[in-house]
Order: structure tokens, then sequence, then C-alpha cells
């Protein structure tokens, strides 16, 4: 056995630091651009050496790894393990971000080691407290906090985050930087139960109605729209379909196989296929393209039809000046560009914009999927809308068509009953 290593990490300065674990214990031996940490971790290897593989006692009094330290290490740690394929970060390293937040905030200079099952009560209860920051005002500044505002998270919300830092010291104890009857003690804290605590409950998810989607269509962007008239007839998730491109597509035969690049289950090496019948094709045809890597569905080509529809509609000369001042105003406002492809936030916030303009309740674009799987469950059965969702087992299609099996009980009963 060679021993331990030295190691480095991210620190919060934006520097890079370094660490070793000498019998369970996180030890810093300061920057690593610094020769001295390297001299001081040899020294004190040699010395563990020298004491029968066991830290001296004057080092064994040393101070273990703090919550910092350990939520520094894990998040340096998922910059690299929560990535697609192609090297784009997924969406799991923003959610352990949002859940470490709150444990910092508490427990910033504490030892891991003497965090416990209490201590993590009172983290969830700072997340049932919680409440939305209100709105900044048209003139910039931030009006004043209400506490009569509804609170910020609700109920799964606090179980999963409250979750993801259960995992973190579970790594923790992988790495050696924290001790396993921590993890052990985090784990026993049960889930807060439905009605049974003080925790924000939220409605359950219900499929979007014809009439909703209809309504709204009109004021959608016209990539969106299209892309909600696939989501009605497919039942793909948005993060799928907004990923057409020629290349993924199998034109061959009366359905259409779309094989997206990055879905859910992705990680786990299973394969998803879409099935595109001749009602989503007609929607799509105008939208396919040559290039076998461009997305059928570009944000760019969007915006630059949206500026071409003003242009023609100016009731003033196209004055110079007025045109260079556009354009130095344009780039001044795109901070973030808009990229090759749509965000699954970008579509649900143009849904609920159209939505405004219609003055009509909003909906999410996950309820279009729960639209479609329902009536494929009431016409087709169970299995076919488990096969048509890409789901691995059947109580997760039931959970997205319950409405189907309310109406299939009311339909009974009314012949029945």
């Amino acid at each position: 056995m060679s021993g331990p290593t030295l190691r480095e990490r991210l620190l919060p300065s934006g520097k890079i630091g370094t660490y070793a674990v000498f019998d369970g214990r996180f030890l810093s031996f300061g920057p690593a651009d610094d020769p001295a940490s390297r001299a001081r971790f040899a020294q004190l290897k040699a010395a563990w050496e020298a004491n029968g593989r066991k830290l001296p006692a004057a080092e064994d009094r040393a101070p273990s790894a703090t919550v910092e330290d350990l939520a520094d290490a894990f998040l340096a740690h998922a910059e690299t393990y929560y990535r697609r394929k192609d090297g784009a970060p997924t969406g799991t390293l923003w959610h352990f971000k949002q859940a470490l937040h709150p444990l910092l905030l508490l427990y910033r200079d504490l030892p891991a080691a003497e965090f416990d099952l209490p201590k993590l009560k009172l983290v969830r209860q700072s997340l049932i407290d919680a409440r939305r920051r209100p709105r900044a005002r048209k003139d910039g500044r931030r009006p004043p906090p209400d506490s009569a505002a509804p609170a910020r998270f609700s109920r799964r919300t606090i179980n999963a985050l409250v979750g993801r830092i259960v995992h973190v010291f579970r790594w923790g104890v992988e790495e050696r930087m924290v001790p396993a009857t921590v993890a052990a003690d985090l784990r026993e804290l049960r889930h807060l139960q439905a009605g049974r605590s003080p925790a924000r409950e939220t409605e359950p998810r219900q499929p979007v109605s014809e009439a909703a989607v209809l309504a709204t269509l009109p004021y959608l962007p016209r990539r969106i729209a299209a892309i909600v008239q696939v989501l009605w007839l497919t039942g793909a998730r948005c993060g799928e379909i907004v990923q057409l491109r020629t290349r993924d597509v199998s034109m061959t035969g009366n359905v259409w196989v779309f094989r997206p690049e990055h879905h859910k289950n992705a990680w786990r090496s299973k394969p998803r296929e879409i099935d595109l019948g001749p009602q989503t094709q007609a929607a799509l045809r105008s939208w396919v393209k040559l290039d076998p890597d461009a997305y059928w569905f570009d944000p760019r080509e969007e915006v630059a039809e949206q500026l071409a529809r003003r242009t023609e509609a100016r009731a003033t000369p196209r004055w110079p000046s007025h045109m260079l001042r556009n354009e130095r105003k344009r780039r001044a406002e795109h901070k973030r560009p808009p990229g090759p492809l749509y965000s699954t936030l970008a579509v649900g916030g143009a849904i609920r914009r159209a939505c405004r303009r219609a003055r009509i309740a909003p909906w999410s674009p996950h309820q279009l999927r729960h639209a479609a799987l329902s009536r494929i469950r009431e016409r087709f059965g169970l299995e076919a809308a488990q096969a048509v969702g890409g789901h691995a087992c059947l109580p997760m299609t039931e959970h997205y068509t319950r409405e189907a099996e309310r109406a299939l009980a009311r339909k009974v009963a009314g012949e029945v009953g």
C-alpha cells in the first residue's frame, strides 16, 4: 500500500488547494502552486510511516474537514461527474448547489464529523420557513420582504433537497472525509409526509385540455408552437423534442423514428426511440433541414424572423443612424445570446407569456405529456401508454394517466352503478 496521496480541490476563492486523508481525517496543506505545501505533505507522510502508519499525537489533534470543505470537494467532483457524453453539464449540478446553500448558511464552519440528525432537521426547517423573494420593481429597487409571501419550497422539493444533502455526506464517507456513523445517522431522517407537516403542498399535475392548447397556439412563436403540437401528438418530453435533427431521425417507412442524443435515462445506457406518425410528420415536414447537424427548431432563426417582421412594420424611414443605434442596443441587451436549440425553461416561459396574452390559466410543457399518455391509455390501454412514454415500470405510467383512470371509473359507474 502506498498510503495517502496529495490531492487538489477548488477553494471558494477560486484558487486550487491541496489536501490528503490520513487515518480517515481530512487535512489541508495549502495552495497547489506553493512548493511548501508538497513539502509539508511529504514531511507528514514520513512521520506517519515512522509512527506505524498512524498520525503522530500532535497531528491527530488537527481539526477535521469542515462542512464547507466537504461541499467544496463534492462540487469539484460533481463538475466532472454530472456531464453528458459531449461534456455539457447536466442540471443535477445546479440541484446540488441549491441543496448545499442552506446547509452552508447554518453550518459552514462546523466540522463535518459533528453534523448529525438534529442539525439536518434544522436545515430542513429553514427550507420550510423560506419564503419567495419579491420581484424587483421597475425602478430597480427591491420591495421590502413580505412575511405573508408564499413558501418558497414545496414538501416534495424539500424532501429532494434533504436527500441530496445526505448524498453529499455519503460521498464524503467514500472519500474518507466523514465518519461512516454520520451518514448512517442522517439516513434515519424520514421524509415529510403529505398532510402531516407544515410544508407547502402542491396540487397533482393534471393534463392540459385541448381547448387551452388551441387558445395558446396563436400567441406562441412559430417554432415553439410547432414544438407544442409535436408534444401534444407524441407524449414525448420537451427536452427530447427540442433536439430534433435530421441526423437523429430515420425517415424510412410510414413511421419516422427519432433517437434523441440526450435523454433522461441516457446515463443508464437505456435507448430511447420516439415514433413520429403521419400527423406528427405533417407538423414537422416544413422544419426538416438538409444539414444533418442543424437543429430543426433554432431560436436564433426565430429571433431573426421577429426582427425582420418588426423592420417591415416600421412606420418611419430606416435612417442609418437609427439602424446603428438599434444594432448597438441589440448587442448590449443580449448578454446571453440565443443558442442553437431551445431549453425546457425557455419553452415553458414562452407558454406562460402566451397564456397571459390569451387570458387563460397557465400550463407547462410537461402537462402535454400527461395529456397525450392519458389519451393513449384511454384508447389503447395501459401497456401502450407505457411503451410510448418510455417508462420502465407500469406504476410510473399510472402516475401520468390518473385522469384516464378516473374517466374509465366514471364510465363504469355510469353503466353499472
